[in-house]
């Protein structure tokens, strides 16, 4: 596995892709709620593109919420590269990546029923269920001064 700082057009639109297969056609999401002003390159999101090989199998964007805190968007990875341990790998990199922007704080919106996934990788619930496009979310934190678990 592989994962890229998005710095070109079509790596971004490989991003994009692999989102309007998982949220769009997967999970529902309306389109105009799922692309945003941030999926662009000039925005302050910053994008990962994964691959297996040469194949994308996934993305995500990194948002600075603020000195310490980057907040995890729009991770995920096509069906039939999930339950192989790339999502646990992509979190690992996040964290040190983190690590390297001079962040301590990692935050994710996380649908409801993956949360347990986030909690096996040192992540904590910080918020009550909300509904995210229509989705139950809850707000999760991991505090990488806190060390690895």
């Amino acid at each position: 596995m592989k994962i890229e700082l998005v710095q070109t057009a079509a790596q971004l639109q490989e991003c994009l892709q692999i989102r309007q297969t998982v949220f769009i056609k997967e999970k529902g999401v309306p389109k105009e709620i799922e692309i945003d002003a941030m999926d662009d390159l000039q925005s302050s999101c910053t994008h990962f593109l994964v691959c297996d090989g040469k194949n994308p199998i996934g993305t995500f964007r990194c948002a600075n919420m603020d000195k310490n805190t980057i907040k995890v968007q729009r991770l995920c990875f096509l069906k039939e590269s999930r339950g192989k341990g790339f999502g646990r790998q992509a979190l690992v990199f996040l964290e040190a990546w983190s690590r390297q922007q001079n962040k301590n704080r990692i935050e994710i919106d996380a649908k409801q029923d993956v949360y347990p996934f986030y909690e096996k990788c040192g992540y904590q619930k910080i918020s009550d269920p909300f509904l995210e496009a229509g989705i139950p979310h809850v707000r999760m934190e991991k505090r990488l001064d806190m060390g690895e678990r």
